[in-house]
């Protein structure tokens, strides 16, 4: 279960859907274009 909306915004957090990456693609078996998806996403919660 995920959390709504507003629960995300009380704990500071958010739910990224990355729609062309499954969860047993999160490593290095990713194609290129997963991992530019995922850095995507990094990147901009690291880079304000």
């Amino acid at each position: 279960m995920l959390p709504s909306p507003a629960e995300q915004a009380a704990l500071g957090m958010r739910v990224v859907p990355l729609l062309a990456t499954r969860h047993g693609d999160m490593c290095d078996r990713a194609t290129k274009a997963q991992q530019q998806e995922i850095n995507r996403y990094i990147n901009e919660f690291l880079v304000p």
